[in-house]
Parts: structure tokens; C-alpha cells; sequence
């Protein structure tokens, strides 16, 4: 393993199991971020698929996450279908890795807690894969609502249209494999960084789901209602349906006593009060890069991660 106790500046491994389209993100966003950060190994079961990635990025390609693992690679970046994490986040904990897993964590309570535990006794770290957090947008966000410029965050909302049904991986509308539809797919980001907005865990949720089409045995449309600790509410409704959806709509607005913030992700944000009013265009980011190099750096410092 590349990182000693103590070490700042040692090279650090990195190996991606699953070089999907959100994997090949994760590989390009560690491979950029310098010689110190070296992407030794990727794996996945399409050999092609895990060819072609290998190829760009100067890595060895491998059918196998487990032949990858006996490299001992300093950070796994597992981005495997839900039903896996366990079994792969554990095989990377007791090979010594810090790992990143895409979210959810896993797809059952019981795997997740497993995940976790498996960490602590092989004492590597563990972060999931939030990676909305990392957009300049949210980033504005959080800061205006920590900072009091809205006044007390009081309600937030989440909307999102977004194609589903051939244009996310087959998997996702069996439960078996996801544990849910839309929400364990993409909604557990507006779950998330509601919680995080409003600075409050989740007490309470009302619910209602729908599934439209053949084939599948989860959601694929939802509207919910949150309450939070602190007396905050949120709402989320989704929809990914099987056809295409254009344009692709995702925005976020949270509602303060003095003061409204609206978000379209990779997009802008806007801010409207009694006495201001202003926006601010995105330019691109890349979420990913700015994750991968939290996570780096937190190991380099061997403290938690941001998203534990």
C-alpha cells in the first residue's frame, strides 16, 4: 500500500470495480488528479468494457475485482450494481482499501451496517459517493443557508424528471438487485442533500409510489413528504419513466424566512428577497473531481472523510 503512517506525499494506488458510465466518471476524475494518484486497476465483468477503460487511463484490466484487490491498492472505488456493495465492500476492507462506494451505500439495512463494520475492523476508511455535494451550485447554497442570508431554512423542494426505463442500467428495476426504483437510483440524492441543506436528520416520511411500464418491480415515479428534526419540511417528486425526457428537469428550491433559493443542478442558482435578487450561472464543474480529491486528501491526513 502506497500511503505510510505519517506520509504526505507518497504515491497513492487507485483501483474501480465496475467501469460503468458512473465508474468511467470515477476513473477519469482519480487519474487527473496528478502522478501521486495512480489508477493501477480497473475491473469489470464486460472484458471490453473494462479494456477500453484500462487503456485510457494506463491501468492493468481485469475480469475479476478480486485478482484487482491482490495488487492491495491504497482506495477501491466500488460502482457495482446495489445488491454487490456487500460482498465487494467487504472484500476491499479486508484487503486493506479506503473505499469509496457509490451510493447507496446498500441496497438492505443489514449489508450496510455490515459495510461499515468490516471497515472498522480492518481500520480503512469509508465514504459513499454523494457527489451532488460537490457542485459549485450546492456549495453556494449551503454556504448562503449556514451563513443566515435566507433567514431560517423552513421548507425545501426536490423535482425531477429524468429518462429511465433503457437509459439507466437494466438492473435498477428489480428490486433484487436495486432495492428500489428511482429512489435508490436517483431520489437518495434529494434525500440527501435536503438533510444536509437544512442541516437536520429525517424524522418522518409519507409516501406514495407508482410504476409505469412492463418489467419491473419498483418504482418508477414517487412524491414524498419529509419532516425534519428541526421542524423543517421537504418534499420530493420524481419521475423516470421508460421513455426519453426532454429536457431532463432537476431542480431544488429552499424556502427561508427571509429569503428563497432556487437550484437547477449543473445549471445556476438563484437567490430572491424583499432587498436582493441575483444569479449565478454555473460554469462547469466536475463533482468528481472535487470528490476524489476529498477523499485523497483525507486519507493523506488520515482523518474521516467528508461523507462518512
Amino acid at each position: 500500500m502506497g500511503v505510510a503512517s505519517g506520509a504526505e506525499h507518497t504515491e497513492l494506488t487507485v483501483a474501480v470495480i465496475g467501469v460503468g458510465q458512473i465508474g468511467q466518471r470515477h476513473v477519469r476524475a482519480f487519474a487527473g488528479l496528478g502522478n501521486d494518484v495512480r489508477v493501477v486497476g480497473v475491473a469489470d465483468i464486460d472484458e471490453a468494457r473494462a479494456a477500453n477503460s484500462a487503456t485510457e487511463c494506463g491501468a492493468r484490466a481485469y475480469v475479476d475485482y478480486r485478482a484487482l484487490l491482490e495488487l492491495s491498492p491504497d482506495i477501491a472505488v466500488i460502482c457495482l450494481p446495489h445488491h454487490l456493495h456487500r460482498e465487494a465492500g467487504e472484500a476491499a476492507a479486508k484487503a486493506g482499501c479506503h473505499i469509496l462506494m457509490e451510493k447507496p451505500l446498500a441496497h438492505t439495512l443489514e449489508d450496510a451496517y455490515a459495510i461499515v463494520e468490516s471497515c472498522r475492523q480492518n481500520d480503512v476508511r469509508l465514504t459513499t459517493s454523494f457527489v451532488h455535494r460537490y457542485r459549485a451550485e450546492f456549495q453556494r447554497a449551503h454556504d448562503l443557508i449556514a451563513s443566515g442570508d435566507i433567514g431560517a431554512p423552513a421548507m425545501a423542494i426536490d423535482v425531477f424528471g429524468l429518462p429511465g426505463g433503457p437509459n439507466v442500467p437494466s438492473w435498477v428495476w428489480q428490486k433484487q438487485y436495486g432495492g428500489g426504483g428511482i429512489l435508490m437510483y436517483s431520489g437518495i440524492h434529494s434525500v440527501d442533500w435536503q438533510s444536509w441543506l437544512l442541516d437536520s436528520a429525517i424524522e418522518e416520511v409519507s409516501a406514495r409510489s407508482i410504476s409505469i411500464g412492463e418489467g419491473t418491480d419498483v418504482e418508477t415515479g414517487l412524491s414524498a413528504t419529509l419532516t425534519f428534526a428541526n421542524g423543517c419540511l421537504g418534499s420530493l417528486v420524481g419521475n423516470q419513466p421508460g421513455y426519453l425526457v426532454t429536457p431532463r428537469t432537476r431542480s431544488t428550491e429552499v424556502y427561508g424566512s427571509a429569503a428563497r433559493l432556487k437550484i437547477c443542478s449543473g445549471e445556476f442558482l438563484e437567490f430572491t428577497s424583499d432587498v436582493q435578487a441575483f444569479r449565478d450561472d454555473v460554469s462547469r464543474d466536475d463533482p468528481f473531481v472535487a470528490q476524489a480529491t476529498e477523499f485523497v486528501t483525507a486519507i493523506r491526513q488520515q482523518q474521516e472523510p467528508w461523507i462518512t
